[in-house]
């Protein structure tokens, strides 16, 4: 890796540290995929899980809670869960993420009016 892109990746992680701390689940989950998909550090699938499960925790973040529900499915950095119950969980999670989805769009036609 270059130099510069080592410096950027540094940047970016201070960045993203200093919004964790302010509660920003967003950045949260964001630095569970770079643990996930090794960028800047390695491969590391039970730090994702932690960061992805703090963010699903905190304020109820869908991305979140579909990546973990995909890791739980993968077994990925968590023991796998059995292929019938991964299915109900990431149906309930795609669920979840539609009813989410739907409170936002409702709040935002209430907030033009």
């Amino acid at each position: 890796m270059c130099e510069k892109s080592i410096l950027l990746l540094e940047m970016v992680d201070k960045s993203l540290s200093i919004a964790v701390i302010t509660g920003y689940t967003v950045a949260r989950v964001k630095i569970g995929d770079y643990h996930y998909y090794g960028y800047g550090t390695e491969v590391d699938y039970e730090t994702a899980a932690m960061h992805y499960r703090m963010a699903s925790e905190q304020q109820h973040n869908a991305q979140a809670m579909f990546n973990l529900g995909y890791m739980h499915e993968q077994g990925l950095g968590m023991k796998q869960v059995c292929d019938c119950l991964g299915q109900i969980f990431i149906l309930f999670i795609i669920f979840i993420c539609y009813v989410h989805s739907y409170h936002l769009k409702t709040v935002r036609q209430a907030s033009h009016t």
